[in-house]
């Protein structure tokens, strides 16, 4: 299972469903350290940046740049990543829907027991996953429509919670991601413009 998400199962439906912010899942402290090693990055990647073109192109610079770009840029592209895993979240939910068998649940071959029992299922399943309230057949070979438990619809808008706090982190973190792809380009841009400053006021002197 990855991290950030909880396993679900209501009578035979499992899903998974993302916690509904970073909040769940990191703490203060760990907030901090990762702010603490954002800003070295930084601070690294337009030091390397400016020693790159101010001393030229030498090994130790070079090598600082990419170590500094890793950190920024993996996570950026973690973060950017998410809205996308939210979808396919969203769609692999939305193919659990259950369909009847062809022509009906009342042409299906089944004994009358396993027909309500199954139609019912398909049912709730349907309602977990999508809200809709749809027909089974009863026990007297009859449609009706499917009337939930409070506590399946209770479960169901645990669900539509967790759906959109899932949707809202998603949001959050690919803005998380711009940011640091914005802020790893603007330190090297900066260290390469001073870079150069620098390498052209020593070739004058």
């Amino acid at each position: 299972m990855r991290d950030g998400e909880k396993r679900v199962t209501i009578d035979g439906l499992s899903t998974l469903i993302a916690h509904p912010s970073m909040s769940d899942w990191i703490g203060w402290l760990e907030t901090m350290l990762e702010a603490a090693l954002m800003a070295i990055a930084f601070i690294a990647i337009y030091e390397g940046a400016r020693r790159l073109v101010a001393q030229g192109l030498t090994r130790w610079p070079a090598f600082v740049l990419a170590i500094a770009l890793v950190v920024p840029v993996y996570e950026a592209s973690a973060s950017l990543k998410m809205p996308g895993r939210v979808r396919q979240q969203k769609i692999e939910q939305a193919s659990m829907r259950a369909a009847e068998p062809p022509g009906g649940w009342e042409k299906a071959p089944m004994s009358p027991a396993d027909r309500t029992a199954l139609s019912a299922n398909a049912a709730m399943i349907n309602f977990m996953v999508s809200g809709t309230r749809q027909q089974f057949i009863d026990a007297a070979g009859n449609r009706v429509a499917f009337n939930p438990t409070q506590e399946q619809q209770r479960l169901r808008e645990g669900l539509v919670r967790d759906e959109k706090g899932a949707e809202d982190n998603g949001q959050q973190l690919f803005a998380h991601g711009v940011r640091l792809f914005t802020s790893a380009t603007v330190f090297m841009l900066g260290g390469l413009v001073v870079g150069l400053f620098q390498r052209r006021r020593r070739r004058a002197a």
